[in-house]
């Protein structure tokens, strides 16, 4: 017996000031929806996530980011939205 198959999309945009005016800094807008959503308080009716990153990009080995996070479940009616977000600070180093 098969369970419930999840169905994911998702779309972003970039965009480099660096690469535009010799500023080190990024931008990044994202969305993402998917058919199974944890949050929620029913288990039908998709969910969508929006993400919102701005980065220093300066050195093509280093990051600083931080990404602007939110979760809501509109798409069911039946089910009582479920907001959420946060706010996550990285630092990556490639080597």
């Amino acid at each position: 017996m098969l369970g419930p198959v999840d169905l994911r999309s998702g779309a972003d945009q970039d965009f480099d000031a660096g690469a535009a005016w010799g500023v080190p800094v990024g931008a990044a807008l994202a969305y993402r929806r998917t058919s199974l959503p944890v949050m929620t308080t029913t288990d039908n009716g998709d969910a969508s996530e929006t993400i919102l990153r701005l980065a220093y990009n300066g050195r093509p080995d280093f990051l600083i980011a931080l990404d602007i996070m939110g979760v809501v479940n509109r798409e069911n009616a039946q089910a009582t939205a479920v907001w959420a977000g946060g706010v996550v600070f990285s630092l990556r180093y490639y080597f």
